[in-house]
């Protein structure tokens, strides 16, 4: 499983993102949690297959709601590419969404 460092004292989205090395890309498999729904620490977000054939489940590293996915079912990703916006529903995700396209 794979993380993002946070800082769990302040009430903010976070980026999720595809693990770093030695992951090295591969495709989103499937989504356990889409757009809208609540996520709990620790929930499977998504699962992706990596190029070798090994699944790498990305989870919840603070309890939220998914604000917005990046990547779809099928999507190729490479290594620290963003997957998923986690924060507060109707929190401003611009930063996240402006910082994900640079």
């Amino acid at each position: 499983s794979y993380f993002v460092n946070h800082n769990s004292y302040l009430k903010l989205a976070i980026l999720i993102k595809s693990p770093e090395l030695p992951f090295a890309g591969g495709t989103v498999t499937w989504w356990e949690k889409e757009t809208g729904e609540s996520v709990q620490f620790g929930d499977v977000l998504v699962e992706i297959r990596g190029s070798g054939g090994e699944d790498y489940p990305v989870k919840a590293i603070l309890p939220g709601t998914v604000l917005h996915v990046f990547a779809k079912a099928g999507t190729e990703v490479p290594p620290d590419a963003p997957l998923a916006i986690v924060g507060e529903p109707g929190e401003d995700i611009g930063p996240w969404l402006n910082l994900a396209q640079s």
